[in-house]
Order: C-alpha cells, then structure tokens, then sequence
C-alpha cells in the first residue's frame, strides 16, 4: 500500500494501479499480483464525508472501532492481492 500511496501522491488515479510480478523466496517462486480498489459512488453513502447521521449512528453502533469514513469517490480504499505458486524448488 505504501508504494501505491506514493504513486497516488505523484497524481496516480487509485483505479489506475495495478502491480504484478514474480517473487522468489526459499526456493519458491510465486506470481504476486495487487489492484488498488477505488472507492466508488455507492462506497460514499457508509464511507465518505457526508453519511446520513442515523446510518452513521448504526455504523458506530455496529462497528464502534470503525476507521473507514472520510474517503473520497476515487481513493484507494484497500487492495486485491493474488498469490499463485508457480515453481517450487527441489527439496
């Protein structure tokens, strides 16, 4: 998320990044791909600056640790990662 933040901070739009490559580690090699997820229209109503005040008192009610208010339509909200092993090393 760090390096797609500063992609965003560079003036990336969050549904433009996208990363895939080939890691390798104790002899293993594995496809790493990650899409940032944008906040979208529908994300505004329980996620963005103007909520509802009594959908707000429900989401408070129902997730009182709750952090994810405050975005704005395009920000990156979180990512989809996929991990796929493609050659595992002799053993």
């Amino acid at each position: 998320m760090e390096a797609f933040n500063a992609r965003i901070a560079k003036g990336e739009k969050a549904a433009d990044l996208v990363s895939a490559e080939v890691v390798e580690g104790n002899g293993v090699k594995t496809f790493r791909f990650i899409k940032a997820i944008p906040t979208g229209e529908m994300c505004m109503t329980c996620h963005g600056d103007a909520v509802d005040p009594g959908l707000k008192l429900k989401i408070l009610a129902l997730y009182p640790d709750d952090q994810a208010t405050g975005f704005k339509q395009g920000d990156m909200r979180g990512l989809f990662t996929l991990k796929k092993i493609i050659e595992a090393g002799a053993r």
